[in-house]
């Protein structure tokens, strides 16, 4: 897992290949980036121990390190993010609805201006909460997300999700 600070990859022969159901390989590219933006500490560290052998996954922890990764990070897959984002300006919600190129229900910081729509509006996107979203399937369709997910995850589901979620997004 590499955080939101860090400057470099690894170089795509470094990395392991894409298992699905130990048969699926993504060639040439390594591992799928998901980004997770996540304000807990062992929320992150175990979604590192579960998602890291298939995915590489880079963690921002808050609003400002999310919008700083997305910027940088040219191939991301998906993006997993939690409603909720302690100390920060901007929660998932409003980080989402600017990923999708909507208008965020508050007043911008600097830092969350200008972040590459064009590049991440298909990416799949996936709410990951404890406290249940209170979304309704008509507000989680404006958004623009592929899903929500209740804390504890179950991985093997919200990895077959992503996967389907991205070959959607690349038949499309």
């Amino acid at each position: 897992m590499r955080d939101a600070h860090a400057d470099q990859a690894k170089p795509d022969t470094e990395r392991p290949m894409l298992r699905k159901q130990g048969k699926l390989q993504q060639a040439a590219q390594g591992r799928p980036l998901v980004v997770y933006v996540e304000d807990e500490p062992l929320n992150a560290d175990v979604a590192r121990a579960k998602l890291e052998r298939d995915y590489e996954l880079v963690v921002a922890t808050t609003d400002q390190e999310a919008c700083a990764v997305l910027r940088r990070e040219p191939r991301i897959h998906a993006i997993l993010m939690d409603i909720q984002l302690k100390g920060s300006v901007l929660n998932g919600m409003d980080l989402a609805l600017l990923v999708r190129g909507h208008s965020p229900r508050q007043e911008l910081p600097s830092y969350a201006r200008d972040l590459p729509v064009a590049r991440l509006k298909d990416t799949p996107l996936f709410f990951l909460t404890a406290y249940g979203s209170g979304l309704k399937p008509e507000e989680l369709a404006h958004i623009g997300a592929n899903g929500i997910v209740a804390k504890p995850v179950d991985f093997v589901r919200l990895s077959s999700a992503i996967v389907k979620a991205t070959m959607r997004a690349i038949a499309t």
